[in-house]
This record gives C-alpha cells, sequence and structure tokens, in this order.
C-alpha cells in the first residue's frame, strides 16, 4: 500500500479489499461495516 501511495497510484480499490478481509476475521456485521466505513472516511 504503502508504495503505491508512493507512486501515486490509486489504491482505493486494494483499501476496500484489505478492510473487507478485516471485517470477515471480526466477523462484523453489515451495520458495524458501514459505521466503521463511515468513520474511516471521515
Amino acid at each position: 500500500m504503502q508504495e503505491l501511495k508512493l507512486q501515486n497510484t490509486d489504491s482505493k480499490e486494494y483499501e476496500i479489499e484489505i478492510d473487507n478481509m478485516i471485517f470477515d476475521l471480526y466477523q462484523l456485521t453489515h451495520e458495524e461495516r458501514e459505521t466503521i466505513g463511515f468513520i474511516e472516511i471521515q
């Protein structure tokens, strides 16, 4: 991720994929995922 950022490459797709993997790891509900995603964007 850091390497992509340094190259000014769009990494949003990878960030979403990683977030979803973490959400799955913690078995978060859809509502919890939306809340956390909303907080992260701010």
